[in-house]
């Protein structure tokens, strides 16, 4: 039996891995921005219920995440094609590409969004693009069937 995947099967395994990756990496952020928040003694509004505060933060997970879908693409398709090429199919690859599209989508997005011109890479941003990436390794690791030919991921 033949194990390996076809072309259009692995353009399907991207984009599941893509939205899947991009949502992982929106929560991340979002949870990194709320720990570092708190860690540094900001409080949260008192008027604010626990459940709207819980509403607030996964409606700003929600806004991160359009961010990261819409400037994230194109340096996600030459991340994993270059990764395909080479052949390295090892999380810690695959974590170092997450940050290298995380600093490319920030670029991308201080170039050519008007209002976020002050956009800068920083530790949380790139933090959430390895954990996006680590998540992107799961979902192709589980998808895509090992070929004999081919180092196991």
């Amino acid at each position: 039996m033949n194990t390996s995947a076809s072309i259009p099967f692995r353009i399907g395994v991207f984009l599941i891995g893509y939205l899947i990756a991009a949502a992982v990496a929106a929560l991340a952020y979002t949870s990194l921005i709320a720990i570092s928040a708190q860690i540094i003694g900001v409080e949260a509004p008192s008027d604010m219920t626990g459940p709207e505060q819980t509403r607030m933060f996964f409606g700003f997970a929600v806004i991160v995440g359009v961010f990261v879908l819409t400037t994230s693409f194109l340096p996600a398709v030459a991340a994993v094609l270059l990764l395909w090429l080479v052949g390295l199919r090892d999380i810690v690859s695959h974590m170092v590409a997450g940050a290298a599209v995380s600093a490319a989508a920030v670029l991308i997005t201080a170039r050519y969004i008007p209002f976020m011109d002050e956009l800068t890479l920083n530790w949380a941003i790139a933090l959430s693009g390895a954990i996006g990436g680590g998540a992107f390794w799961a979902v192709q690791r589980k998808l895509l069937p090992r070929s004999s030919t081919s180092p196991a991921p």
